[in-house]
């Protein structure tokens, strides 16, 4: 098989895939709107395990924070018995990513680390996922860049393997591999942050710590302070 024709099988297989969990989750919120990876394209796929480490999430107008978990649980089944996937579903009643500028969509991506990465360990495929998606994160220069946007302006072979773990045909990203693509970019807060996190397992002070920079920065949206006070600190809960 050509590299052509394996390239276009794994295009067609994202394709269908997306397709598939576009379809389920139709039918089980129809009122839903999708966002982030799923509505762009670039959620990760591993074409031999057939799975995803993206999120699914989702906007729903009416959703109340009692019923939220209830949505996101049903969608979750409805893909399951329709794909045979399994994927992380979030509804929220508002799509409070599309109004964050430019330090705090920075400060998402590590935060988005600092919640997972605890659980997962380093050389795992996931955390090494969860590594490649931050630094793509914290090198942004606009806040509506997606991954493969941020890959392409740097251009480096580092960035473009970062993005191919992203996207799920490739596995393996270090520490050392995304402090090297870090210093590839331009320097800022969020990505000095990052760095000093990255050099070891994540702990309950990193935690603390993030939580408190929210703090700190009196222009940061409100709706990222509470997600992350709640969500950051779980995993020592």
């Amino acid at each position: 098989m050509s590299i052509h024709t394996s390239l276009d099988a794994y295009q067609q297989a994202r394709s269908n895939f997306q397709e598939a969990i576009i379809g389920a989750t139709a039918l089980a919120l129809p009122a839903a709107r999708i966002k982030g990876s799923f509505k762009y394209g670039d959620f990760h796929f591993n074409i031999a395990r057939r799975e995803t480490l993206s999120d699914l999430d989702l906007t729903l107008d009416c959703a109340t924070e009692r019923d939220r978990h209830h949505l996101a649980v049903s969608v979750s089944e409805q893909i399951y018995m329709s794909a045979g996937a399994r994927i992380r579903v979030s509804v929220q009643a508002h799509n409070h990513h599309d109004g964050l500028n430019l330090p705090d969509s920075r400060l998402l991506a590590v935060g988005e680390y600092l919640r997972h990465a605890p659980s997962i360990p380093a050389g795992h495929p996931a955390h090494a996922y969860l590594l490649a998606k931050a630094c793509l994160g914290v090198l942004r220069s606009r806040p509506s860049q997606r991954p493969r946007d941020i890959a392409m302006l740097l251009g480096s072979s580092l960035a473009l393997t970062a993005l191919g773990v992203k996207l799920g045909t490739l596995d393996s990203f270090s520490a050392v591999s995304a402090q090297a693509l870090l210093d590839q970019g331009i320097a800022s807060p969020e990505s000095a942050i990052l760095t000093e996190v990255i050099q070891r397992a994540p702990s309950e002070s990193d935690a603390q710590q993030f939580i408190a920079e929210l703090g700190r920065r009196p222009d940061v949206h409100p709706w990222l302070t509470t997600l992350f006070e709640r969500l950051v600190l779980d995993p020592w809960k």
